[in-house]
Order: C-alpha cells, then sequence, then structure tokens
C-alpha cells in the first residue's frame, strides 16, 4: 500500500481485516501480500474516495453515493472490481486463523 494516499483507505472500510493484517506483518506471517496489494489498489481507481464510498452504498452501509463537486460517482466505472475486492478480503478474514 502506497504511504502517500490519504483519505477512505482499507483501515476505515476493513477495520477487523485490517488488524488481522497489521498483526500478520508484525508477526511475519502474513503470506497474502499480493492479494492485499491488488485489492488495496482497488480502492484507487478512481479519485479518492470514490470507490469507498460506491462500495459503501453497495453494501448499504451510506444512504447515497453523492460526492461533492469536482468528484461524483461516476468516476468510477467499474465498481465489480471494487466488490470483488471486498469479498476477497473478507474471505480472507474468515479463513484466517485469530489469535
Amino acid at each position: 500500500m502506497a504511504a502517500n494516499r490519504t483519505g477512505p483507505n482499507p483501515l476505515t472500510f476493513w477495520p477487523r481485516e485490517t488488524n488481522q493484517y497489521v498483526k500478520k506483518c508484525l508477526d511475519s506471517t502474513l503470506i497474502e501480500t499480493a492479494l492485499w496489494k491488488e485489492c488495496c489498489d482497488s480502492l484507487f481507481l478512481a479519485s479518492n474516495p470514490v470507490p469507498v464510498k460506491r462500495l459503501m452504498h453497495a453494501k448499504k452501509m451510506i444512504s447515497t453515493s453523492y460526492l461533492y463537486p469536482p468528484l461524483h460517482f461516476e468516476d468510477l466505472d467499474k465498481l465489480d472490481i471494487v466488490l470483488e475486492s471486498d469479498k476477497k478480503i473478507t474471505n480472507w478474514y474468515k479463513s484466517t486463523p485469530k489469535d
């Protein structure tokens, strides 16, 4: 994950999953780095926070995906990639042994 990105990020969208990711990084047991990079990159397919707001709206976590101009929800034309990333991270978390 790039350090220069700001705004909504995996920590704000996937808090439990990110916590487990950090634990695995700290104890050097994370083997799914490519999965995490792919999924985190999907949150930046459009200007921040467009992908996260679209995902939150699709999951009914917020009532609208409205953004203030100049951003627009249509700035992200491939929500399916973000939805698939969410599914992958959620499945990773469910299948990962917890401490």
